[in-house]
């Protein structure tokens, strides 16, 4: 008996959700460690109480420099950038992650089991 596993386990419906920083930090992270061989981490900013801010950054030359991803006519892509903060922010990471410890530590969070 042969199976139509495309009826059986997928749906037709289209899922979209936004991003938000931790994707997209891990994102720009993989991509430079990939495409580059750098060293990457995530740091780790305090907002407020209960709200974190994470962001990507690569070491390059001898200077950690921050990361953001953006759409460049073609793909997903990262490029250095700025902190990703809202201009009246002058906060500093409070804490870094190397990009597989921020994995373990995320799907520890959110109880995630993959």
């Amino acid at each position: 008996m042969k199976w139509d596993l495309d009826k059986i386990f997928c749906k037709k419906e289209v899922l979209s959700t936004p991003t938000w920083c931790v994707p997209s930090s891990v994102f720009c992270a993989l991509t430079f460690a990939i495409k580059y061989n750098v060293p990457t981490r995530i740091a780790i900013f305090k907002l407020d109480k209960g709200t974190d801010h994470a962001q990507a950054q690569a070491y390059i030359g001898e200077d950690w420099r921050y990361l953001t991803e953006y759409w460049n006519g073609t793909s997903m892509a990262a490029k250095t950038y700025k902190k990703n903060l809202p201009a009246t922010e002058k906060l500093e990471p409070y804490v870094y992650y190397g990009l597989i410890e921020f994995l373990q530590q995320q799907s520890e969070a959110l109880h995630l089991n993959f």
